[in-house]
């Protein structure tokens, strides 16, 4: 994966930012606001819909992002139900490292259950940290809108 490539984890709030922002220098988000009826918006309001923006298209892109793995994921899984042979112990998807674990568990003479037990701990939280930016984007369109909805507020007071 080259450092530019659409999949790495600094494109997304990049790519966000910076088309937002051409939106805002290029007068669409005014436009945006006037269509909808907020002729005497302040100029802050712009800018909290140009956050907005960022945030919409930072969260669409990283879930762009995330489709491959997850069909990945799926079919490894799908493949596990038909017939479990046909998941190769190797393969990089959750499935496929739970069987090698569990293989090497096994021939250890280990409790496999705790094994995969902790190893479904350890899993849940990399998973969990992978998306803290995520819940952050999500929680901070409220915010905005209140932002926003403050600052017109105070200028029409």
């Amino acid at each position: 994966m080259s450092r530019y490539d659409w999949r790495h984890s600094a494109f997304a709030p990049l790519a966000g930012l910076l088309v937002s922002g051409v939106l805002l220098v290029a007068g669409a988000v005014g436009a945006l606001l006037r269509l909808v009826g907020a002729a005497t918006a302040p100029a802050a309001a712009e800018l909290v819909v140009t956050l907005v923006i960022a945030v919409f298209i930072t969260t669409v892109l990283r879930i762009v992002r995330a489709v491959p793995d997850i069909r990945r994921e799926r079919g490894a899984t799908a493949r596990a139900v038909a017939n479990i042979g046909s998941v190769k112990p190797g393969e990089d998807t959750l499935v496929g490292r739970r069987l090698k674990l569990f293989k090497e568990a096994a021939e250890a003479g280990s409790d496999c259950e705790a094994v995969l037990s902790a190893r479904s701990a350890l899993d849940e939280g990399e998973m969990a940290n992978k998306h803290h930016l995520d819940h952050a984007l999500i929680w901070a369109l409220p915010v905005f809108g209140f932002i926003g909805t403050a600052l017109t507020m105070a200028a029409m007071v």
